[in-house]
Formats: C-alpha cells, structure tokens, sequence
C-alpha cells in the first residue's frame, strides 16, 4: 500500500518517481543468513503485502547500555529498519551480516519530497 503525502493516488501516474518510508505490520523468521546464501533478495509472497527478504546489515544501532535497539538492513535501493523485538532474540549479528526474515503487510509512506 502506498500512503501519499499531500496528494491524491489519483496523480501518480504510471511511470512516475517518489521517494517512500517503509513501514510493517510485524516481521517473521528473522535469521542470520550462512555465508554461502545470497542476499539482495526481495521476492512477494502468496499473500498481497508480504515479502521474503535477504539483505545485508548496514548499521546496528545500540543502546546506552549497549544492546542492540534497531538495525539498518538495506536490499538494493530499499532499507528497512527492525527494532530488537522483531529480531527474535537473534541480536549476534554486526553491520556486514546477511539476514533474511518475512514482511507482513508492508506500507510505503510517501515522504512528498
């Protein structure tokens, strides 16, 4: 779904550019990846609004007291941001690391740049 920002989904055409903020309804399965599977994967799944993912952690970002709050996790030109509840426990992972995990619902926020 796409949420716009100041202006009817009437006027966005086919072919036209915005720039959007993802956003989800929970996140499942998140794993760290093996070093032998791929990344850069972001495949729909059966139901409209979900998505496989297999991306890279681009930045892990902690806490006062150290422990990991959210991480930065990009697959191609899309970045997705996880807070520690949806990583089920898995917080052994550092900027660099391949996880996948499972996207339900997502929404794009047009950010009307």
């Amino acid at each position: 779904y796409v949420v716009p920002y100041e202006q009817s989904l009437n006027k966005m055409i086919p072919g036209c550019v915005i720039s959007v903020e993802t956003s989800q309804s929970s996140i499942e399965g998140f794993r760290r990846l093996k070093s032998t599977e791929e990344t850069g994967i972001f495949r729909p799944q059966s139901k409209l609004g979900d998505y496989w993912i297999q991306g890279t952690i681009h930045q892990v970002m902690q806490g006062e007291a150290g422990e990991i709050e959210c991480l930065e996790i990009v697959v191609g030109d899309t970045t997705f941001i996880l807070d520690s509840e949806e990583m089920n426990g898995d917080v052994n992972v550092k900027a660099g690391d391949g996880v996948a995990f499972e996207i339900i619902g997502l929404q794009l926020f047009d950010e009307g740049l």
